[in-house]
């Protein structure tokens, strides 16, 4: 590889990145990088931008979920970097767990077990990975739902609604396809629900705080005295941990349930919930996984945890302790943000776990 046009390309990278452009790949090498990833093992899938034969849907981007690690994070950048083009056709990369790193979005698009899910139901299609199928139209009702968020196109939406239509039948009208709360619906019936935390993100949004709000209502429904906050723990971080963790949770706070979880419900709990770059921990950058999870009440007490920003202020502060401790980036401690998003997790693990 020519160093002097990687570091180019790696530069020219950047500064699009900067001014809010996506990644685009030189024409003459858009069928070459599939099979780059392919060569180093690098799992990927086209979400969308290509036709059932692998030929490319004209003038639409290209989405590409690609499965990124530690490890591999520098030879997939290497190789974007190396076939970038400012006039190139336009890739949108979306990761399965987020990897601290250039290149890739740092928040992941699906959470990591739904993307895991995705990988698995690929088909080759000419030189590429593609969906098909069921799989392929979970996943455009999907992105049609995030493209009503704030930034969505209208354009992009239409060819949406266009690819569904096409592919579905009469199974859904444009109606129902323009509707946010119809695409969320059919997106929880399907097993295919885009997460509370992600949703709620928008909710300043016109469609998205209508949704964030039914599922508020739904959720708390008469139980305000419900849980304030839930904290996600792991217990093995160093010595004495998990006792000093729920001595000063006591202290802080009022305990109303907890649930202990096994360790392939620990991972389960990882893949299922867990986005973002903080949720990758210590030298081997792995995906927490909770121990246990406590529900609780905030405390008005004077030692207690009364409000949000008391309680950020305070994991924040655990947060340092615990990696001073560790001599290494270990959180070992995450929490949710909302009530509602606090009474979902405690619906979710009276379900998966039983009564505490």
């Amino acid at each position: 590889m020519n160093f002097l046009k990687l570091a180019i390309g790696l530069l020219k990278y950047h500064q699009a990145k900067k001014s809010g452009k996506c990644m685009r790949i030189k024409v003459s090498q858009f069928d070459g990088i599939f099979k780059r990833l392919d060569a180093e093992n690098i799992g990927y899938v086209v979400l969308r931008g290509l036709n059932p034969d692998g030929s490319r849907i004209p003038n639409d981007d290209i989405d590409l979920l690609i499965d990124i690690s530690k490890k591999n994070k520098y030879k997939a950048a290497m190789i974007f970097a190396a076939c970038y083009s400012k006039s190139g056709v336009p890739f949108d990369l979306y990761s399965v767990c987020s990897i601290r790193g250039f290149l890739f979005k740092g928040y992941p698009y699906y959470p990591p077990m739904l993307a895991k899910e995705i990988l698995r139901s690929r088909v080759r299609a000419g030189d590429a990975y593609i969906l098909d199928g069921e799989m392929r139209l979970k996943s455009l009702v999907y992105h049609l739902l995030y493209q009503k968020m704030p930034y969505g196109k209208a354009d992009s939406q239409k060819k949406l609604v266009d690819q569904i239509m096409a592919l579905a039948g009469d199974r859904f009208t444009v109606a129902q396809l323009n509707s946010a709360q119809f695409l969320d619906a059919w997106l929880k019936e399907n097993h295919f629900d885009m997460p509370f935390d992600l949703k709620s993100k928008f909710k300043s949004n016109e469609f998205f705080g209508k949704l964030v709000e039914a599922d508020a209502d739904q959720c708390r429904g008469d139980r305000d005295d419900g849980p304030d906050a839930c904290l996600f723990v792991r217990t093995d971080i160093y010595p004495a941990a998990w006792e000093q963790i729920y001595a000063e949770v006591s202290e802080k706070f009022s305990i109303t349930h907890r649930f202990v979880l096994t360790e392939e419900a620990q991972r389960l709990e990882a893949a299922r919930n867990f986005r973002g770059g903080n949720w990758y921990e210590g030298s081997r950058n792995e995906l927490f996984a909770p121990a246990v999870i406590l529900f609780v009440k905030f405390k008005g007490t004077p030692n207690g945890i009364r409000r949000y920003a008391e309680l950020q202020s305070w994991k924040e502060a655990f947060r340092a302790r615990i990696g001073e401790t560790m001599k290494s980036r270990v959180y070992g401690l995450h929490s949710s943000d909302s009530k509602t998003e606090a009474l979902h997790a405690l619906d979710r693990c009276m379900e998966l776990y039983g009564k505490d």
